[in-house]
């Protein structure tokens, strides 16, 4: 199986909301677009958004790699993620 690359760009340091991560995301969304270099794109920040919250049942993982896994068995082997 390929080896997989994969970006996060978010996390404890500097991951504040607005810091621009989502926009940083989409601009080598297009750039990499541009350059017909294959990737996917997740953004992370509405994989666990529910109410009640859905925390303790680890959904935003647990959908982070569904989504994952679909790429995956579509070919994909690069990943942007946001969160």
């Amino acid at each position: 199986m390929a080896r997989s690359e994969v970006l996060f760009l978010g996390g404890r340091a500097g991951g504040r909301s607005g810091a621009g991560k989502s926009s940083v995301g989409n601009e080598m969304h297009a750039q990499l677009s541009a350059t017909a270099v294959e990737h996917c794109l997740i953004e992370g920040d509405n994989l666990g958004l529910a109410f009640p919250s859905p925390g303790e049942h680890r959904l935003t993982e647990r959908n982070l790699a569904a989504m994952w896994a679909n790429y995956r068995s579509a070919g994909y082997r690069r990943l942007i993620y946001t969160a």
